[in-house]
């Protein structure tokens, strides 16, 4: 099943040449992997991570996958108590924050290997041992490299998941001689994001015109901003309510990060989708021109 993977790819190698571009957006369904694979079949010579490994997609709209090999495991600690020296006192169940204990045994798919149960136990009866979260894969589209994770069953996405992914990118990036990793960022804001945007040259934040599209838009740009992370806000389908696309916007300019053009609602895309390929790549659309647009005005900003 391949070594594990460890340490995180952070920074630019090669003497500055390769740039990495975190897509991000707070929360799901605002059209984050629809623009990161767009991006990478834009790119002359780019690498794309799909960094949303609960809900990984971006293989599915890259075409027909050609070779796939699994290039190495990430592994992950969970709790065990020794039977034989435990005393039954309850101070682990009691401490733990996931409910993994349950009548003096680890309920394995709860335990997230914190390890607060080792450092409470009286009498040293619970120890950690590795368990594996998954896989790391490559797949050769016609596009480009593709980087991404495939779970055991059971287990969730962790930063050291992440952190390993973005690692890998890195080496097949330098491998390959490409000038550009994407990384498609999981929702939401926490330690998945984080560990996707650690060290990366730019963000670009991908909006919907909505009023939880805002306040999740808000968070991902504090998150960014806390890092040092600087950041380029694109509203999509934003003709589905201009008053709110306008409001985001603005928001973004009060946060630091710079509006750049808007992408407009295009059934060419839900086409594009249900083919499962890159819409930049096989339509002259709206949405389709508006994303050559973007990504240009993006690689000015990188370069």
């Amino acid at each position: 099943m391949g070594e594990e993977v460890r340490g995180a790819f952070q920074g630019s190698p090669g003497g500055g040449q390769l740039k990495q571009l975190v897509i991000a957006g707070g929360k799901g369904g605002t059209g984050k992997t629809t623009l990161a694979v767009s991006f990478l079949s834009l790119s002359e010579a780019g690498v794309l991570v799909d960094c949303d490994v609960d809900a990984p997609n971006a293989h599915l709209l890259l075409g027909p996958s050609g070779e796939e090999q699994v290039a190495g495991r990430v592994d992950g600690e969970v709790a065990r108590i020794d039977e034989a020296t435990c005393t039954r006192c309850g101070e682990c169940e009691d401490i733990c924050p996931f409910y993994a204990v349950q009548e003096f045994r680890v309920e394995g798919l709860f335990c997230r290997g914190c390890a607060v149960c080792t450092m409470i136990c009286p009498v040293g009866a619970i120890s950690m041992v590795r368990r594996k979260v998954g896989d790391i894969r490559i797949a050769k589209t016609e596009y480009g490299p593709l980087v991404w994770g495939k779970l055991s069953p059971g287990e969730a996405g962790t930063g050291k998941f992440i952190n390993a992914l973005r690692d890998v990118g890195g080496e097949v990036a330098i491998r390959e001689g490409a000038e550009l990793v994407i990384v498609d960022a999981s929702a939401g804001i926490g330690c998945p994001l984080i560990s996707s945007i650690t060290g990366a040259d730019l963000m670009l934040a991908v909006a919907e015109p909505t009023i939880s599209g805002k306040s999740d838009l808000k968070r991902a740009l504090k998150v960014a901003g806390h890092f040092g992370v600087r950041t380029l806000v694109c509203v999509n389908q934003y003709d589905l309510h201009k008053p709110t696309a306008r409001e985001v916007e603005r928001m973004g300019e009060d946060m630091g990060a710079e509006p750049i053009d808007r992408i407009p609602y295009d059934p060419e895309v839900v086409r594009a989708t249900v083919e499962g390929l890159p819409v930049a790549a096989v339509s002259d659309g709206p949405a389709a021109r508006a994303i050559k647009k973007v990504f240009g005005m993006v690689m000015e900003h990188l370069n």
